[in-house]
């Protein structure tokens, strides 16, 4: 029994260290992409996700050098699949300790054939899964996702064609900075909280979307989703929650 609890406790600290060091940005974070389809998607469809994770990259690292840390690549996405896959296990609706060990045992069995199949994972520092879906013509686009704060597992699930790729990768985005310690910064109606403005100086209407809100505040209590990855940012709160920038740094911004 001692042995077990002095192992379980060395794991536990070897966990924290290396969610820490995450985020002191020392170098890039290799992350593995993995594409899963339940029904069949246009290839094309699946050829543009995969070239489009580029801008994904392009734009976080440049939101990371106006924050001041210019010269270092945040992310390294490498797309892989896409694999056919079983629907992911439902996560995250208790907090309880034993809901949270049944989540990840259910999220362990359904992730290991998937590993599997792309030659496994452990090269990489996270992973986030992006489970798609055709959508259909006309329909509403739509992305949902999962990520515990400071873990090292996403699952972001959305609808998909050729017009709507930036979309579901904005959803990817919003999950892979949850893993770094983000925070959601929208109201229930889904419309940019106080802290959830790229550029709080400028007031509204904003220019762009903070990332951990997905929507381009115009007014009070309204705003447009963004559609296109040049229309994201990550504001200064989140840039600090990630350690982009540290707490002395900012003036007149509100704390979450």
């Amino acid at each position: 029994m001692l042995l077990t609890l002095v192992a379980t406790g060395a794991w536990g600290l070897g966990v924290t260290r290396r969610r820490q060091a995450r985020r002191d940005w020392t170098r890039t974070q290799e992350v593995a992409l993995v594409i899963l389809q339940q029904a069949e998607v246009p290839r094309r469809t699946l050829d543009a996700l995969v070239s489009r994770t580029g801008a994904l990259e392009q734009r976080l690292s440049a939101e990371m050098a106006r924050h001041g840390r210019p010269g270092l690549q945040p992310f390294a996405l490498t797309p892989l699949g896409p694999l056919e896959a079983p629907a992911p296990p439902r996560v995250g609706a208790d907090d309880g300790l034993g809901a949270r060990a049944q989540d990840w045992w259910a999220l362990r069995k359904w992730r290991r054939p998937l590993e599997a199949a792309v030659g496994g994972t452990d090269r990489f520092d996270l992973v986030v899964y992006v489970i798609v879906h055709a959508a259909a013509r006309g329909g509403a686009r739509l992305a949902e996702g999962f990520a515990a704060k400071g873990g090292e597992l996403g699952l972001v699930e959305t609808t998909i064609d050729d017009r709507s790729v930036d979309f579901a990768l904005i959803a990817v985005g919003h999950e892979l900075l949850h893993l770094f310690g983000a925070t959601d910064k929208y109201d229930a109606q889904g419309h940019a909280i106080a802290t959830g403005l790229v550029e709080p100086a400028l007031g509204l209407p904003q220019r762009r979307a903070e990332i951990m809100v997905g929507e381009i505040p115009l007014g009070p209590g309204r705003g447009r989703v963004a559609t296109r990855l040049d229309e994201l940012g990550v504001g200064p709160v989140t840039a600090r929650e990630i350690g982009w920038i540290s707490a002395a740094a900012q003036t007149g911004v509100p704390t979450p």
